[in-house]
């Protein structure tokens, strides 16, 4: 009998939905709201709060975490799932390094491409929407055209094969033949290149996103210690594949 009502407690334990996990994002109505605290009907989606840029620093906006609502920092813009950043400026431009420490104290990190659709065409958008062209500081080593570079969180570690670098957060593998690096015909042709500085012997390890004056963006190495535009993001941790539960003396993963 007891190995009974320990067996539908962990039935229980495992069939019980988080409502806030449905609901977010799901169609809602102002007359019919349906919508579970924290999550508000706002134009007709089930959501934290408006989708934009924190201004206020008394009326921050919000994102979902697949849990709860967090606040974004001042000059934040919500996505509705995350909330980044775009740091511009010629007397804003940070070496790689200090961009990450920057994107830190702000409670997060460099931001990571983490899908094309979902993520990477998004920011796109963002950034060609953010930045003009007199703000394009940096220049093409081949011909000069000028272009923005922003940093973002990988960092090469191994260029032999397939190359490896390293993110500042969970998201997939990153690899020298991964589909968002700037292509031959790019005014920066084919990267990634790891280009040694003569001066120095520097190499190009730190990632970043290029814009062009065409609004073509792809990825390109560049060098660590030179300074150039940030975008940072607040991010969910990723979310838990292995869970324990423990009934009695016993230990169950899911």
């Amino acid at each position: 009998m007891p190995y009974i009502i320990e067996l539908f407690i962990f039935s229980l334990i495992i069939f019980i939905e988080n409502p806030f996990i449905r609901a977010f994002n799901e169609l809602c109505s102002s007359h019919n709201p349906s919508c579970p605290n924290p999550l508000q009907c706002i134009n007709g989606y089930c959501l934290c709060s408006t989708i934009g840029k924190t201004i206020d620093e008394k009326n921050p906006l919000s994102f979902w975490t697949g849990e709860e609502c967090i606040k974004c920092p001042l000059h934040y813009t919500t996505s509705g799932t995350k909330c980044y950043n775009l740091i511009l400026g010629d007397n804003n431009q940070l070496a790689w390094d200090s961009a990450r420490e920057h994107c830190q104290k702000d409670g997060g990190d460099l931001f990571v491409i983490r899908s094309k659709n979902e993520v990477f065409d998004s920011i796109v958008v963002f950034i060609r929407e953010s930045i003009i062209e007199n703000e394009m500081y940096q220049k093409t080593p081949r011909n000069g055209t000028q272009f923005a570079s922003i940093w973002i969180g990988a960092k090469l570690v191994d260029w032999s094969g397939k190359g490896q670098y390293n993110l500042v957060s969970h998201g997939p593998s990153l690899t020298k033949i991964s589909p968002y690096w700037c292509k031959q015909e790019s005014p920066l042709e084919q990267e990634p290149n790891y280009v040694a500085l003569k001066t120095t012997g520097e190499r190009q390890s730190c990632i970043g996103l290029a814009l062009f004056k065409d609004a073509l963006v792809c990825m390109h190495d560049w060098f660590c210690s030179w300074r150039t535009y940030t975008l940072c993001e607040i991010h969910p941790p990723p979310p838990q594949t292995t869970t324990t539960i423990v009934i009695g003396t016993g230990e169950i993963f899911v």
